[in-house]
């Protein structure tokens, strides 16, 4: 039944003759508070087996151009995508970094997008195969592309077709992934050491899925969710830290995490009686949690198990991707859509999406966009990102920065969030062997989504063009 689920899912289009679909619009919009006149290019790239003759699948681009045509082959170009796996880049390209972008609140039409990051570079919004107006032509053919190697490299391809399409290869590169993207783009680093890249955005990262495995003999995941919880609990008026905010109680967790909670946990049943309870003294003041929970609990507390513990008494739950956002504790949902912070689908955002696609970049004979495809989510492959038993792309991350002493690396996060936890991240850089104070950690008072609060998306803006810039 998979494979009926897939031919049903994916239109698939004969394969003989594809043309692949362009469009070419100019327009201008005001960035950083600069009038700027810029050229925008939606445009289709094939992709191939090996030997094949015929297309099995294909990548959409969202291109934005600006400056003179002077400065363009040595201009800064991001490329830009989301993560899922299986989600296509509308989020940063209609709610973040875009030209135009739909309003926070989610309602109303599209805006100008003054935080657009055109006044410093180049901008290409990426949308991989299954995802957005992607098409896919053999659905049998496409497995090497819902795998974490054949993903990197699929985009690795584009890029380069890009470059080359456009004289673009004395241009810096910069990588900007969010979620799962940043997996990929990690990935990217370490297969592509024939595509030079200036620096590179982590945006609510993820790169060892094993450390978040809440399982008998592995420590890590409570270790990188607590500092979260923290944020989390402070936010709800639960705990005793006297700490003034979330940003505050996050940095006395991530302190308490990585000394004497990893120190307690390392004991495992050696541990005495009463330094356990001490510990689980702490670990109350830290999320809120009865001191006996946590001792009936082993001092391990998932974030599941917070999700659903923290308001427990009012007979609501946290969510997963906002800690901040609630609803009841049985809201008859299955995961991830029982999840509070997940977004809705919206008819009339979708609606307007297709508008801007069609009207506005003049892309015309899309179909139905995909913003997030779960049949590619459900079918991914992770084994080729196996090091023996053991999921990471660290090693690809590390060995990309020292391959290259010049490459820039910068992580962002939410505070609030427990899907892919901040500190999470921060341990697992520093603990890949990258030089202490190459990489640049940016904490935001948000959840998995930066780009969701107004304010934040213009620090956010700010940040990556002086990283950019730099």
């Amino acid at each position: 039944m998979p494979g009926l689920v897939l031919v049903l899912l994916f239109i698939t289009e004969p394969v003989s003759g594809q043309v692949p679909r362009y469009s070419r619009t100019t327009t201008t919009g005001t960035f950083n508070g600069k009038e700027l006149a810029y050229t925008a290019v939606a445009e289709e790239t094939l992709l191939y087996g090996n030997g094949d003759t015929d297309p099995a699948a294909s990548v959409i681009t969202f291109s934005y151009f600006s400056g003179n045509d002077e400065l363009k082959k040595v201009r800064p170009v991001i490329f830009i995508f989301n993560g899922g796996p299986g989600a296509s880049s509308s989020p940063l390209h209609l709610h973040a970094f875009g030209p135009r972008i739909f309003p926070a609140s989610g309602h109303g039409p599209m805006t100008g997008n003054n935080d657009c990051l055109l006044d410093v570079a180049d901008l290409v919004f990426i949308d991989p195969a299954g995802t957005g107006y992607t098409r896919i032509f053999k659905p049998d053919s496409c497995a090497k592309y819902w795998d974490v190697k054949g993903d990197a490299a699929s985009i690795i391809y584009v890029i380069k077709k890009w470059q080359e399409r456009y004289d673009r290869k004395d241009s810096p590169v910069y990588l900007c992934g969010e979620s799962y993207g940043t997996i990929r783009a990690a990935e990217m680093l370490g297969i592509g050491s024939d595509l030079p890249v200036a620096g590179v955005i982590m945006l609510s990262a993820a790169f060892d899925m094993s450390s978040w495995m809440p399982v008998a003999g592995n420590d890590l995941s409570y270790i990188e969710s607590l500092p979260s919880m923290a944020a989390i609990a402070k936010y709800h008026g639960k705990g005793s830290l006297s700490e003034k905010d979330g940003s505050a109680a996050f940095s006395r967790a991530y302190g308490f995490a990585s000394g004497k909670y990893l120190s307690a946990l390392a004991r495992g049943s050696s541990i005495p009686a009463t330094e356990k309870k001490r510990i689980a003294s702490e670990l109350s003041a830290l999320t809120g949690l009865p001191a006996d929970t946590i001792l009936a609990r082993d001092l391990r507390i998932s974030a599941e198990d917070f999700e659903m513990l923290l308001l427990a008494g009012e007979n609501k739950r946290i969510g997963q991707l906002d800690g901040r956002k609630t609803g009841p504790s049985d809201n008859g949902l299955k995961p991830p859509y029982n999840d509070p912070s997940m977004g809705r689908s919206d008819t009339s955002a979708v609606r307007r999406m297709k508008e801007y696609f069609n009207n506005s970049l003049g892309l015309r004979d899309t179909g139905r966009y995909r913003s997030l495809n779960l049949d590619v989510n459900t079918r991914w492959s992770w084994t080729s990102a196996l090091k023996e038993f053991y999921f990471t792309v660290l090693p690809e991350l590390s060995k990309a920065a020292a391959m290259n002493p010049d490459l820039k690396i910068m992580i962002a996060g939410g505070i609030f969030d427990l899907a892919t936890p901040l500190a999470a991240a921060r341990y697992q850089a520093e603990h890949s062997g990258i030089r202490a104070g190459r990489v640049i950690f940016e904490p935001f008072p948000t959840g998995h989504s930066i780009f969701e609060d107004p304010h934040e998306l213009k620090v956010l803006a700010d940040m990556i063009r002086s990283f950019v810039s730099r």
